[in-house]
């Protein structure tokens, strides 16, 4: 679940919000934002967002979280998100609080490869538009929820911690790389779908369990120079290629997963590449570089 709520749901978030713009002079703006409210939520009150453990209200919850989604969907699609319209925002914000209850969950069917196959299927759909990346979050719960959740004791091993916010950050960072070349183009889409493939490619085959000797800096230094080798005429390869990276490192992330850690590191890593990306602050930089001189 956790992957459906940060690449699905919190990707999809900011990406729509990188589209439509944001107007703070209407409230429903503001509200768009919650999403960073459940964030700090599973950071600061990690047992506050919480699923249901009788079977009925699980099932009621993920029922109705993939309702609000095909509502929210049904609003919004081929027509864009507009975050100052009231109704379509309290339905994302209700979608996202949906999937948030379940996301630092993990039951036996997120083991494996299916959500990164999810994700990727999902990914690809939004290809048509990027809206569909939400409904494909808000039903995740129907899909994955079911099991026996896994209760691990946190691991505080040194060499994670690292790994904990640098990963995220990397993958906020180079990840979106195709959503800021192609817009909205199906094109845009394509890299992603084919990087789910090669997370759900990696743990289908033998080689996963030679990745496993490997160091994690390794790994992490592997991620970042793929990143940066990104080009259009290639980004297929390129997603598999992050996929198996990607896939290796998550594998290794400290069990509860620290959901508001691994969040704020993804958005940052989101806002970073699009800045970036955008040289939305180059009168900023430009004027540090003057008062340097």
């Amino acid at each position: 679940m956790a992957l459906a709520w940060i690449l699905l749901f919190l990707g999809s978030w900011v990406r729509l919000l990188t589209i439509s713009g944001l107007n703070f002079h209407h409230g429903a703006t503001l509200l768009a934002l919650s999403p960073l409210g459940y964030m700090a939520l599973h950071h600061f009150l990690p047992g506050l967002l919480r699923a249901p453990e009788r079977p009925f209200f699980r099932w009621g919850l993920a029922g109705l979280t993939a309702l609000v989604a095909v509502a929210f969907v049904r609003l919004t699609l081929l027509r864009f998100w507009d975050p100052g319209d009231w109704l379509s925002t309290v339905l994302l914000v209700l979608l996202g609080l949906g999937v948030a209850l379940f996301a630092s969950e993990e039951c036996p069917s997120d083991h494996g490869p299916g959500p990164w196959l999810w994700v990727s299927l999902w990914m690809l759909i939004s290809a048509r538009d990027p809206v569909l990346g939400l409904l494909g979050a808000g039903l995740a719960p129907l899909v994955f929820h079911w099991g026996k959740v896994t209760k691990r004791p946190t691991p505080q091993e040194a060499g994670k911690q690292s790994t904990t916010w640098l990963f995220p950050l990397l993958l906020g960072l180079f990840l979106p790389k195709p959503w800021w070349d192609w817009g909205l183009q199906p094109s845009s889409a394509l890299p992603l779908a084919a990087f789910g493939l090669g997370g759900g490619l990696l743990l289908l085959i033998p080689f996963a369990a030679r990745l496993k000797v490997l160091p994690v800096g390794v790994l992490l230094s592997a991620l970042a120079v793929i990143g940066l080798l990104y080009s259009p005429s290639w980004g297929l390869f390129w997603g598999i290629a992050m996929g198996f990276a990607a896939a290796s490192i998550f594998e290794r992330l400290p069990r509860p997963l620290p959901m508001g850690v691994i969040a704020g590191f993804w958005i940052l890593g989101l806002l970073l590449s699009f800045t970036i990306q955008a040289n939305a602050w180059m009168p900023v930089l430009g004027r540090l570089a003057w008062l340097a001189n």
